[in-house]
């Protein structure tokens, strides 16, 4: 779980200078594009819809979505607060979730070795 939170923080820190990306609940109050992607996300996300929720990811991700990266840092952080157990119900696994962010940084042209 710390693991995935630290790199979250580092990727928030490489592409936005932040230090930290925020939780789902500040980005809530803001109107924006990131909230609309995120919001559909987390709503599949609360239902237990994990792999629903990552595909929509990686089809907005595929349209070039420039809210993408944001959204994504948002949903792997809330997939890391989760449990073992409650990944596996839902057939995921913290495998699963490094290897999304991953992915989406080899999208976005962001050094994942340099981060891990």
């Amino acid at each position: 779980m710390k693991q995935i939170e630290i790199i979250s923080a580092m990727l928030a820190y490489m592409i936005w200078g932040k230090k930290s990306e925020g939780e789902y609940e500040e980005i809530e109050k803001e109107a924006s594009q990131t909230n609309l992607l995120f919001s559909g996300i987390y709503d599949l996300l609360k239902q237990g819809r994990i792999c629903e929720a990552e595909n929509r990811l990686f089809d907005a991700a595929a349209e070039d979505d420039a809210n993408v990266p944001e959204a994504a840092l948002l949903f792997y952080k809330e997939l890391g607060k989760m449990s073992d157990e409650e990944l596996e119900a839902h057939d995921f696994s913290r495998g699963e979730i490094l290897d999304g962010i991953k992915d989406i940084c080899d999208m976005y042209g962001v050094e994942y070795d340099v981060i891990v």
